[in-house]
């Protein structure tokens, strides 16, 4: 009897370590998220995508982050992104942009296929607009 009792003893702190040793697995942090930065004249857009990397047909959120040469947040009264697939033609895909506020747009958007996208997000303001280019890798 009392060897039965050790063993089911045993078996319980196995278990335990068992799941515990998987529960701290999935507590493993994930990779930071990637911020790419492009520069058009005075003003820098840094992109921020979620899910990074994006996944073919799943929604995709892209933040733009507008600022001028110091580093302050930038307005701009239109903001249009293009979304294209430089090696194959593609229906158009011009997500809509929606202000956030302190120079920070959001728009959502689908990427159709895997492989390499080209975002090119162009910006009214005081009367001039900008171009910012970004490569993007769909996995």
């Amino acid at each position: 009897m009392e060897a039965r009792k050790k063993m089911r003893t045993h078996d319980i702190v196995v278990s335990f370590v068992l799941v515990l040793i998987l529960g701290l697995a999935g507590c493993v942090p994930a990779s930071p998220k990637k911020q790419t930065t492009a520069t058009s004249g005075a003003l820098t857009m840094s992109l921020l995508m979620t899910p990074d990397p994006p996944t073919p047909m799943r929604e995709t959120q892209a933040q733009l982050t507008l600022s001028d040469s110091r580093g302050q947040p930038v307005s701009a009264t239109n903001v249009n992104m293009d979304l294209t697939m430089p090696g194959m033609a593609m229906p158009a895909n011009r997500p809509q942009v929606v202000a956030a506020g302190d120079g920070v747009y959001r728009a959502k958007t689908i990427f159709s296929m895997a492989g390499t996208w080209k975002i090119e997000v162009t910006i009214a303001q005081a009367g001039a607009t900008e171009t910012f280019a970004f490569e993007l890798e769909v996995k």
